[in-house]
């Protein structure tokens, strides 16, 4: 019985970036992250690779083929996401709300917090496991009315 095989190749890879947004797309933890775009279709991937006794961080620049966008709450591209690109317009530096691609939309464990020092541009932020009692810890998650991690 023959047998189909599927691979998936990125259709662009973005080749470089210069002056202050190098800064902004330093890697220190493996995974896919947004790359500040209109369309927000362009995303990076972080990951290290051993060399001489030490590891180096390298990153590899993608594009979402033009009917998805890329989804930096659930590192993939998809059809439904909302494009954060503009949402820190006219907010202050360190403002958080709520992310409007949350997977919970109840009790959400991500949010968005506007950062930069030039322009502000939105960063996708996580609430931390607080503890609660010695024994019991608590996944807080971001409330809207607080503007902050809440247990």
């Amino acid at each position: 019985m023959p047998t189909l095989l599927f691979i998936l190749i990125p259709l662009v890879l973005v080749t470089s970036i210069s002056g202050q947004d190098s800064q902004r797309y330093i890697c220190s933890a493996t995974g896919y992250y947004r790359y500040e775009d209109s369309q927000c279709r362009k995303y990076y991937m972080c990951y290290k690779i051993p060399y001489a006794n030490t590891e180096i961080w390298y990153k590899t620049f993608y594009t979402c083929p033009s009917s998805l966008i890329f989804n930096p709450t659930s590192s993939m591209c998809e059809s439904t996401a909302f494009c954060i690109d503009s949402i820190c317009l006219g907010r202050t530096y360190g403002e958080t709300m709520a992310d409007p691609n949350a997977l919970n939309k109840d009790m959400p464990v991500t949010y968005v917090q506007c950062i930069g020092t030039v322009k502000l541009y939105p960063e996708i932020r996580t609430c931390p496991v607080l503890p609660v009692a010695t024994y019991f810890k608590c996944q807080s998650y971001y409330s809207s009315v607080r503007n902050q991690c809440v247990c």
